[in-house]
């Protein structure tokens, strides 16, 4: 029996979460689950790095009380953003957080240095305002002393993993959502970060999932109680990456929907797609667990449902997303079509108007009806989703030239079996749901092929089947 922690942080909560391997089958034990938001703070919107230290801190130590020593531990965070340290191993400020408004613009000003069209196709990712490349051209122009003092940059789960054994690492899977790679992530483009005028020494070598950094530090093993400090492993530290690593079945005739704050759609199997078809199309070629490319399309996710609920709690109607979905159930559909891409709800309510009057600004400029109460609000966000979803399987066998059987959901999206039926409904073919931990199942079943609790990517997808249960959608 091996034990084995994942540390998975969303952008909008954390776990840390406890994989028991035994008898060619893997369980998870959740040990903690917290919130964790951006603070404005220091001109910005920024993450709270010491809440998030507590917070690991405690899940780890109730992990070591319930469950004796951890054989390894690996973390795995949404993308793009990162953490300047400097020759001292600090951090030179705290990260930002890609929802802050300091890149607005910014993509129009970088286009004079560089079209999409050449950034794709050096980079296979899709250009987005909230890319680390677009984040640093805003950090070189609006603080540039930060990267003047600054020695390394590491994405957001390198520098957890940094601070978690005391070994710098950039993982590829990560690194792959930067857009400051070369096609396939196997090392930065560096004329790129030159024309952009991002200091050339904050890069170092990418290193793959699966690398062993070192054992957790004394310090900390101490603090959480470990008699055996446990080994730290770089998982797939890209979440969409340990998540899609947790797709069961037959990648080549199913589209994968990694589904939560955003959703990320995509295809196994298909290989880099770089054409201009595929530039058009916003396709990304992140990479995957084991170092294939993994294209798929970002989409904004159920963040814009979580951004009603807390206006709505905040204006004193507190409802369960349960309730919501519901509600959403029950509401008459508009007829219409909600943008879930329309770049007015990409910004935190922190520091922009709350989002269920973004969506009634968006209906009044296309002459819509807008919702007109909180079940119509979701089932419109969920319609919305649902026609997105259906565009992107579209685009994807189109560009593949495959025929998906089946559209395969993962993560905590997954939950809402109303979406996956408008989902099912829209794609016009069956939907499959589960694991709804496939982040952290991923994340684990990385590290225990590291480690050698399990033999290969084969026996881990072995292990993994024996382990899930499914439900389908027709």
């Amino acid at each position: 029996m091996t034990k084995i922690a994942a540390i998975d942080l969303g952008a909008e909560s954390g776990r840390v979460i406890v994989a028991t391997f035994a008898d060619g089958k893997v369980e998870l034990d959740l040990i903690n689950r917290f919130t964790h938001m951006p603070l404005t703070a220091d001109g910005g919107l920024r993450w709270d790095i010491a809440a998030l230290q507590r917070h690991i801190i405690d899940g780890l130590t109730q992990a070591r009380i319930r469950h004796g020593d951890i054989a390894a531990i690996g973390v795995d965070t949404w993308g793009v953003d990162y953490a300047l340290i400097d020759a001292a191993g600090e951090l030179v400020e705290a990260p930002y957080c890609y929802r802050d408004k300091r890149t607005d613009g910014v993509m129009a000003e970088a286009r004079r240095t560089m079209p999409d069209a050449e950034i794709f196709r050096r980079t296979g990712i899709r250009s987005m305002q909230i890319n680390t490349l677009y984040q640093l051209i805003a950090h070189q122009r609006q603080r540039p002393a930060s990267l003047t003092t600054a020695q390394r940059l590491l994405g957001m789960p390198d520098w957890l993993h940094f601070w978690l054994s005391g070994e710098r690492a950039n993982e590829q899977t990560f690194s792959s959502t930067t857009q400051l790679c070369a096609v396939g992530a196997k090392e930065w483009d560096r004329e790129l970060i030159r024309r952009f005028a991002i200091p050339d020494h904050l890069f170092a070598d990418i290193a793959p999932a699966g690398t062993v950094l070192g054992t957790l530090r004394p310090a900390l093993a101490r603090e959480c109680g470990f008699t055996i400090a446990p080994r730290v492993v770089l998982p797939g530290s890209h979440d969409t990456a340990s998540a899609v690593a947790a797709v069961p079945g037959d990648p080549a005739t199913t589209c994968f929907i990694s589904s939560g704050t955003w959703s990320l759609m995509g295809a196994h199997g298909s290989g880099a797609l770089t054409s201009p078809e595929a530039h058009a199309a916003l396709i990304s070629n992140e990479i995957g667990v084991g170092g294939a490319p993994r294209p798929l399309t970002n989409i904004m996710g159920l963040w814009i449902v979580q951004e009603c609920r807390r206006a709505w709690a905040k204006a004193g109607s507190e409802k369960s997303y349960a309730e919501l979905t519901r509600l959403a159930s029950e509401a008459t559909p508009l007829r219409a079509v909600l943008d879930v891409d329309d770049a007015r709800f990409l910004h935190s309510s922190v520091d922009s108007d709350d989002m269920p009057s973004r969506i009634r600004q968006w209906c009044a400029e296309k002459k819509l009806p807008a919702p007109a109460d909180l079940g119509q609000t979701v089932r419109f966000i969920l319609d919305g989703l649902a026609d997105a979803y259906a565009r992107v399987c579209a685009n994807f066998e189109r560009l593949s030239g495959k025929r998906f059987a089946a559209v395969h959901v993962v993560g905590g999206g997954g939950e809402n079996q109303f979406l996956a039926q408008l989902t099912a409904d829209a794609c016009a073919r069956p939907v499959i749901t589960g694991p709804t931990e496939a982040t952290a199942l991923g994340n684990v079943l990385t590290q225990a092929v590291a480690i050698g609790v399990l033999a290969s990517p084969a026996e881990a997808r072995a292990t993994l089947a024996r382990s899930i249960a499914l439900k389908h959608y027709e």
